[in-house]
Parts: C-alpha cells; structure tokens; sequence
C-alpha cells in the first residue's frame, strides 16, 4: 500500500472486511440468487405412486331416539284390537295374552288359532287370529319352573311405528298388561323411559280412504 496515506488505509481495510461479511458462504448451505439470462432450476417433489388421497367421510348423526313410556298403547293383528302393553328390556321376547289355543296342520307345517282380548273387558273386542308356528320356547315362569309356549310372528302398532316381531302365546290375565314388548322389538322402537307411562297414547285406526271424485270430462262442442 505504497503512497496511501494512514486514513486511505483504514478505509480500504474496513471495505475488505465489509465485503468478506456479506458474502453468500456456500458452506452455509445458501444459494445465490440467479443473475440476469439465468434459469432457477427448481427440483419438483418426488409423488410415491402408491400413495392414495384419503378422503374425509362425514359420519351422519344418529337420529335422535324416540322416548317411550314403560306403559304404551298397542293394536295388535288388527287396528281394532288395541290393548295394553309393558315394555320391558329385562324380557328377551314378546308375548301376548291368548286363550282358546288350537293346533292345526296347513300344507304340513304347524300353525296355531287363538283369541286375542282384554281379559279385564268381557265387552271388548275378541279377535280370533291364526298364525304359523315359528319354534317352541322354553320360558321360566313366576314359580321358577320352566313353560313350554308356541312362538309366532304377529304385526302390531305402537304409536305410528308398525312392525312385525315375535310373540310367545300365554295366559297374561293375572299381569298387569296384556302384552310384553320385549328386547327383541325394543331395539327398533326407542329408549324406554321407566317413569313415564303412555307417551305416544293409543295408536288410531287408520283412516278410511274416501273414494275419489271422477274426473270431469271436457265436451267438445
């Protein structure tokens, strides 16, 4: 640095210096920049083939449950036999009060006839009914021995819900209701709530459909 003065020195140190500091260190793991006419190449990430896109699936919420008393208002066979029922998840089947049963043989399968009524209504309604016979079941009774009872399949109403289940036939007259809703119709019907009685009140007969007017027909004049 021949002919510098002092001050010119120290400054040319100080630019030097400055210079090293803000250099880009490859080392560092830092890219310059791309000049002027130059193209950034730009590394596209790797797709693994096998690789799927999982799709969100929305799980639709559960209906909210129908709250049924433990006394409820049952038709049974037909909409005119309405008659009382305790629905109780402690009972495997349903069953129903019946009397007069008859065996019969209908193209070779057993079928059973019986009288479905209010045992406390001498008035009410008494419906003769038949039904195929599904099984036999052994049910224990109030003394701890065990009944023999015919199984049958029998359609009944509760509220507006309908369905078919599986009824045992049984003298129901020393009970307090004459049919047993049992598990295996509850978990279709709802939730039973143990300190409320009739709910839905007593299902109604269906309404008799009114014959439909005749269409007019235009005359041509």
């Amino acid at each position: 640095m021949t002919g510098m003065t002092l001050p010119e020195v120290k400054w040319l140190a100080a630019a030097v210096t400055l210079n090293m500091l803000f250099t880009p260190l490859a080392c560092h793991g830092q890219t310059a920049e791309p000049q002027a006419g130059e193209k950034a190449e730009i590394e596209s990430p790797k797709l693994n083939e096998q690789s799927k896109v999982e799709e969100k699936v929305t799980v639709p919420k559960a209906d909210t449950p129908r709250i049924l008393g433990w006394k409820e208002w049952v038709w049974v066979v037909n909409p005119s036999t309405v008659l009382r029922a305790k629905l109780d998840t402690g009972a495997r089947t349903c069953s129903i009060h019946a009397i007069n049963i008859e065996t019969l043989e209908i193209d070779g399968k057993k079928w059973v006839k019986f009288t479905i009524c209010d045992p406390e209504n001498e008035k009410g309604v008494r419906h003769r009914h038949k039904a195929p016979v599904l099984r036999m079941a052994k049910i224990k009774n109030d003394a701890g021995s065990l009944d023999t009872r015919y199984v049958v399949p029998l359609v009944f109403q509760i509220g507006d819900q309908k369905m078919e289940a599986e009824f045992t036939l049984n003298d129901r007259s020393h009970m307090v209701c004459e049919i047993l809703i049992g598990r295996n119709a509850l978990k279709d019907l709802g939730v039973v709530d143990s300190s409320r009685t009739s709910i839905l009140g007593k299902p109604g007969k269906p309404a008799p459909q009114k014959p439909s007017a005749p269409k007019a027909v235009p005359v041509k004049e």
